[in-house]
């Protein structure tokens, strides 16, 4: 039988397994020592995946990207095709010593991460890939629509 554990709210309680709980705080723990906190500004940028380079979002997404980096900003991604490569290739377009990017990828996908990523991280769930979006990034562009965008 599950544990229950009470909120403070009332009448508010949720049934939890306490294994699912612990290996839940045991990634977010993973999560805190792989990378800390941010020490520099970085962006995140959520879109689909389906764009192209002709595109306009496409090519709207590169050039920003491209001014974020040569303004020392990082660029984060789910690191995938679309508007997430237009963003980390902006992003290398523009990219100083000291700017990177990053992509946070879902080991359950067997698309590749796309070329422009600096920094590739692998995660186990869709929980902590969003946890390390939340953690990673002090500003977020959200551009049209993606399943990924939408959770």
């Amino acid at each position: 039988m599950p544990k229950v554990i009470t909120l403070p709210f009332k009448r508010l309680t949720l049934p939890a397994q306490p294994w699912v709980l612990n290996r839940l705080w045991d990634t977010v723990d993973e999560l805190e020592a792989m990378i800390g906190r941010p020490q520099k500004f970085r962006v995140c940028v959520w879109g689909s995946k389906r764009p192209r380079p002709p595109h306009p979002l496409y090519k709207a997404v590169f050039a920003m990207s491209r001014r974020f980096a040569e303004n020392g900003i990082e660029v984060v991604t789910g690191g995938g095709p679309g508007v997430m490569e237009a963003a980390n290739a902006g992003a290398r377009a523009g990219k100083t010593r000291k700017t990177r990017t990053y992509g946070l990828r879902v080991s359950l996908n067997d698309e590749p991460a796309n070329p422009h990523i600096d920094t590739v991280f692998q995660h186990r769930t869709f929980h902590s890939r969003l946890h390390q979006f939340i953690t990673l990034s002090s500003a977020f562009v959200v551009c049209d629509r993606g399943f990924g965008t939408l959770l």
